[in-house]
């Protein structure tokens, strides 16, 4: 028994350093990384998301999840690609990236990592949501909530990537700085039906869920969007350019103004989400010694009555 706690207990602590390792990480890169840094954060985030989904719900299902993932977010990107449906009108620049078929295959690691990111920062806010997709009203809720804080993430990086870094490029412009509204709209669909599907899997597989871990485990995931959302400020305290640039629509946008939209949104969107569930974790901690306290407290008032 023993010999299992300390290992359990090193496992812990390895995967808090991978955790701290990948967030340092994310906070470099807004300091202008290279290609060299953004492979060792790609690395080490699915590291992270397959430990950390690993030990909350078997490996089993975190595989679940990341098949999933792949199959929904680059079948709808290419369909959108294709059709315009449901993202709207895009397509990818070639970065050197390789591709499956008109996405990069990096595009569904992203959803995959940030949105295991999302769906744990759901679970928080809810109150261990992911136990609760047991009941109705948990499956429909913990997806909704999961696909609000993913898309959140979207709202304040899509612009800057795609508008400013031509990452990809949206073919009939948009009013939010290059980007189109039916984007959000595809965002959530696609995030949803990967939530939903996940959400059902634990339902059929209750048992599979460790409940058992304690409240650090989750600071681990808010430590994460908590660094992506500050990086994006950093980025822009950091920029110094009065540049202009032109969307595919010939609509003009300047690039500080792109920077400092995507900052306002970041404030009010992914670091209120990153408060939230911190403010929750700490009341769930809090109101767990109050218990523990008062069961002593009540334990020891029973030993003195039967002396």
């Amino acid at each position: 028994m023993k010999a299992n706690t300390a290992s359990g207990t090193r496992s812990v602590v390895w995967l808090w350093i991978v955790a701290a390792l990948t967030a340092t990480t994310i906070i470099v890169q807004s300091f202008g990384g290279n290609t060299t840094m953004a492979v060792v954060q790609f690395i080490l985030g699915l590291i992270f998301v397959f430990w950390h989904g690993g030990r909350r719900y078997g490996a089993a299902n975190i595989i679940t999840f990341f098949v999933t993932t792949e199959i929904v977010a680059n079948g709808l990107e290419n369909l959108s690609i294709a059709t315009g449906f449901p993202f709207g009108n895009y397509h990818y620049t070639h970065s050197g990236m390789p591709f499956l078929f008109q996405v990069p295959i990096t595009i569904g690691f992203a959803y995959f990592a940030y949105g295991y990111v999302a769906w744990c920062l759901a679970s928080i806010i809810l109150g261990k949501g992911d136990e609760r997709t047991t009941t109705v009203g948990g499956i429909i809720i913990q997806p909704l909530t999961a696909a609000f804080i993913m898309v959140m993430w979207d709202v304040v990086m899509d612009p800057i990537s795609s508008t400013v870094g031509h990452q990809w490029i949206w073919e009939d412009g948009g009013g939010y700085n290059g980007v189109p509204l039916t984007n959000y709209l595809g965002w959530f669909l696609t995030v949803w039906i990967i939530f939903q599907v996940f959400a059902i899997v634990l339902h059929l597989r209750p048992k599979t869920v460790r409940s058992r871990e304690a409240a650090d485990f989750w600071v681990m995931p808010i430590l994460m969007y908590g660094a992506t959302a500050i990086s994006y400020l950093i980025s822009y305290m950091l920029l110094q350019t009065h540049q202009t640039i032109t969307d595919a629509s010939g609509q003009t946008w300047t690039v500080t103004d792109i920077y400092q939209s995507s900052t306002i949104m970041m404030l009010f969107t992914m670091l209120f989400a990153t408060f939230l569930s911190s403010v929750t974790l700490l009341n769930s901690r809090a109101k767990k010694q109050s218990v523990s306290s008062a069961t002593i407290a009540n334990q020891q008032q029973i030993d003195r009555l039967s002396v």
